[in-house]
C-alpha cells in the first residue's frame, strides 16, 4: 500500500455515495460536511492507527485491538503464512479481531490462537 493510500485513510474524508449505508442519525452525529463530502469527527479518527508494515520482515507488530488482512497471505509460500498469522496473534491482545480474505484461513499453530466469529467472513477473534 503506497503512502497516499494511507494518507486518505487518516483523512478520512468521503463523498456522499461511500456513506450510502449509514445511518443518518450515525452520519449526523460523526460526520461533518466539507464542501460536497464529510470527514469522520476527530474523536473516532484519533482511535485508528494507519501504518505501513512489511510482513516479511522479522520485527514483530504493534499491539493492536484489529487487524485487517484481506487477500494479502496468499501471496506467500505457507511456512510464511503461519508466521504472519502466529504474529498477528502475538499483537493482538486477548479478544482481538482479526480479519482475513475469503480466500484465507487459520491453520496451523495459529489455528489456535484465535477462536472464529464468523466463518463467512473470515473474522477470528485472538484467545
Amino acid at each position: 500500500m503506497d503512502a497516499a493510500t494511507l494518507d486518505n485513510a487518516r483523512n478520512a474524508l468521503y463523498y456522499p455515495d461511500r456513506l450510502a449505508e449509514v445511518a443518518p442519525e450515525q452520519l449526523a452525529r460523526w460526520f461533518s460536511a466539507e464542501g460536497s463530502r464529510f470527514r469522520l469527527h476527530w474523536q473516532i479518527r484519533s482511535l485508528v492507527d494507519f501504518e505501513h508494515s512489511d510482513l516479511n520482515s522479522l520485527q514483530p507488530l504493534a499491539r493492536c485491538e484489529l487487524i485487517l488482512c484481506r487477500n494479502v497471505l496468499i501471496y506467500f509460500e505457507r511456512s510464511r503464512q503461519e508466521a504472519i498469522l502466529n504474529g498477528f496473534a502475538d499483537a493482538l491482545p486477548s479478544g482481538g479481531i482479526l480479519v482475513l480474505g475469503k480466500s484465507e484461513s487459520l491453520f496451523g499453530s495459529a489455528r489456535t490462537r484465535f477462536r472464529t466469529v464468523c466463518p463467512v467472513e473470515r473474522i477470528y477473534r485472538a484467545i
